[in-house]
């Protein structure tokens, strides 16, 4: 039997070749383009991430430049802002400051106390400007409590002055009722005040933005309304001073009590709420 070579060679040329090729064609997009091709808009997700950050670094690069070209007023600022809203409880500062804004605004203080509670987490967004989501914030209040005499005026002045005052100190509720003594009608007022503090720790995390622009209107106009309220340096060093110059001073000698007790009466007399 005679078999034709060439049929066969044209057989394998035309066909069987051919048909191998396909196979491989296919075998080889099914196991390397087709993966690729997958994988595309993942790729296309990184890219835009990554051009993302790239914009982000360089304008945190940019800031942070511009904030150590400013570092002093950066430090300024910083400790008045801190002066505000303060980063630890220090009670004895908070009540002598109260106490003083009452002074001078003519109340006269008959009893003062106070209490802690825990707000937790200070409530922030990841759209909070400066802020970034890598900081842990306890976030508490100070209650005080405070008895107060003194009459209308004297009150109005007191709420300006503690709104004026550098500390941040709300009043929550008020509630008076009005007495009547020899000078006159006057009001005796209980005052539920609450001071927060605020004590942020926070870790530096690359990728996060800095927006803060120690040049921006609104910053500035805030740093300027900051600077124009009163501030009150208090330190323990001279509330411990002023506690020994009280102690010694309502210690009379005997030779004294005589004229001491008439000076009493002569106060007793005064008028200490300015009434008519």
């Amino acid at each position: 039997m005679d078999i034709n070579a060439s049929a066969i060679k044209e057989t394998v040329v035309n066909f069987i070749i051919p048909l191998i090729s396909l196979v491989a064609s296919i075998s080889l997009g099914v196991i390397v383009f087709y993966p690729s091709f997958k994988a595309l808009p993942r790729l296309k997700d990184e890219k835009e991430t990554k051009e993302t950050l790239s914009t982000t670094l360089d304008s945190k690069l940019t800031t942070l430049n511009k904030l150590l070209d400013y570092q002093s007023v950066v430090e300024e600022n910083s400790t008045l802002v801190k002066d505000v809203l303060v980063e630890e409880a220090s009670v004895p500062e908070l009540l002598t400051q109260i106490d003083l804004i009452a002074t001078e605004s003519g109340l006269v203080v008959d009893k003062m106390n106070y209490s802690f509670s825990d707000l937790g987490k200070a409530p922030t967004s990841s759209g909070t400007e400066g802020v970034s989501d890598a900081t842990n914030t306890s976030y508490k209040m100070i209650n005080v409590t405070m008895g107060a005499k003194g009459n209308v005026e004297q009150l109005v002045t007191f709420f300006k002055n503690l709104e004026n005052a550098a500390r941040l100190i709300d009043v929550d509720s008020f509630r008076y009722s009005s007495q009547d003594a020899d000078q006159g009608q006057f009001l005796s007022v209980t005052f539920d005040l609450k001071s927060p503090y605020l004590f942020v720790e926070s870790t530096a995390v690359t990728d996060d933005a800095v927006t803060l622009d120690i040049t921006d209107n609104k910053f500035v106009d805030m740093i300027n309304r900051i600077k124009g309220m009163k501030f009150y340096r208090i330190s323990i060093d001279n509330i411990n001073t002023e506690l020994v110059k009280e102690s010694s001073e309502s210690t009379p000698s005997e030779d004294n009590n005589e004229e001491d007790s008439s000076a009493g009466e002569d106060n007793l007399n005064d008028n200490p709420f300015g009434l008519p």
